[in-house]
């Protein structure tokens, strides 16, 4: 959620650097700040679901190897 301080501190650098300050820039400053908000969180969540599958994926990997080891003759896998 983008807060009430965030667009007071975007806009006052706005300011700052020659930007005259009206409800238009204050509209557009949040538009903005909830756009980056809206992109850092599908980008969070991209992460979230790419370490889940990487997860997921050596489980798996894990399982089948111990399901080989299952079928191999006791002697074989003393050695």
């Amino acid at each position: 959620m983008i807060t009430d301080s965030a667009i007071e501190i975007v806009t006052a650098v706005l300011e700052e650097r020659g930007w005259e300050r009206d409800d238009e820039l204050v509209q557009d400053v949040r538009a903005a700040l909830e756009a980056v908000q809206g992109e850092l969180v599908a980008a969070a969540l991209a992460e979230e679901r790419s370490r889940s599958a990487r997860e997921r994926a050596q489980r798996m990997a894990e399982r089948r190897q111990q399901a080989r080891w299952k079928y191999v003759a006791a002697e074989v896998r003393a050695g």
